[in-house]
């Protein structure tokens, strides 16, 4: 008799996890974005929260968890029900953090890849009333003033961080790094001119650059952007050969039945296929990349040796 009830309570806790893979969703579904509003990954999961509730009749919503370098939403996530209800939307972040920080959580064992995204790339940005007008002249000014300039960032260890340690590694130039809490916070310190410089995905900072409140200096990527076809790149003016770019990607907690992870990756490679959802990710500066679980796998394994490499090589210290 005791037998037969602990496997009835056994049954009970997983049903609702063998039921999930079934029925996905069949309740709200939240993604956690664990950054401020107004990042890469805030702007990818709002975008696609709108799509998939109109598409599958669940609500889908974001709850921004930042805090960490990410660490605070992504441990949320990796502890969260594997049900397919909770599911973490992040970026590039996840393949830095476990380099910087001693963790409570493996994110290659705790958080099952799910698919890809976006593909982001970078932009270096100047608050619009900056008296540096091109990538040139923010160039001269931090050979002039060595370790004077300043630049911002959505936090130590962050991708936006180490976008900007790249940069001028490759460049042998030197700046005083002043990290935020989240890209939003850090593109607020630009326009107030209470840092010289930030860098940022361009489909997070498209409406202050629109808005004429940043302004755009040079592009990241091997060859300039569509939705900033008169922006250079870093490339064709002060570091040839540079290119640098980052992700957005959707993660669920390790357990989640294979059939619900796949139910998902395909419900966002269904969205994103679409003529209208290309376009409006197009016209956001972002560029849409899904892929399935395995791939998300292998480029998380990718980059992550990149950023090790490159953490070691820029000298950027564990916390």
């Amino acid at each position: 008799m005791r037998l037969f009830l602990r496997i009835i309570a056994g049954l009970a806790i997983l049903w609702p996890v063998l039921a999930s893979a079934d029925t996905w969703p069949s309740r709200t579904v939240t993604f956690i974005v664990p950054f401020a509003p107004g990042g890469s990954a805030d702007v990818t999961a709002r975008l696609l929260a709108t799509e998939l509730s109109d598409r599958l009749g669940q609500a889908f919503v974001v709850e921004n968890q930042p805090g960490g370098g990410s660490i605070i939403g992504t441990r949320y996530v990796a502890k969260a029900a594997p049900d397919g209800h909770t599911l973490l939307m992040t970026s590039s972040a996840i393949a830095i953090t476990p380099h910087l920080n001693d963790l409570d959580y493996d994110p290659t064992k705790d958080l099952a890849p799910v698919s890809q995204v976006m593909e982001t790339r970078g932009v270096v940005l100047v608050g619009a009333t900056s008296p540096l007008t091109s990538i040139e002249d923010l160039f001269d000014a931090m050979k002039a003033r060595p370790g004077e300039i300043s630049y911002g960032s959505a936090g130590n260890g962050s991708g936006t961080h180490l976008w900007a340690a790249e940069m001028l590694h490759d460049a042998g130039l030197q700046a005083v790094h002043i990290p935020y809490k989240g890209a939003g916070p850090a593109k607020t310190g630009a326009m107030s001119g209470e840092v010289d410089f930030i860098t940022d995905a361009i489909g997070a900072a498209m409406g202050q650059i629109t808005g004429n409140q940043l302004r755009p200096l040079a592009v990241l990527s091997a060859e300039r952007d569509g939705s900033l076809p008169d922006v250079p790149t870093l490339a064709e003016t002060v570091i040839p050969g540079f290119e640098f770019g980052s992700w957005v990607a959707l993660f669920a907690p390790a357990g989640t039945p294979p059939e619900t992870v796949d139910a998902i990756s395909t419900a966002m490679r269904d969205i994103l296929d679409t003529p209208e959802m290309k376009d409006l990710v197009k016209r956001q500066g972002l560029i849409a990349a899904p892929s399935t679980p395995g791939d998300l796998a292998i480029l998380l394994d990718a980059e992550s040796r990149r950023y090790a490499d490159l953490i070691e090589a820029t000298g950027l210290a564990p916390e």
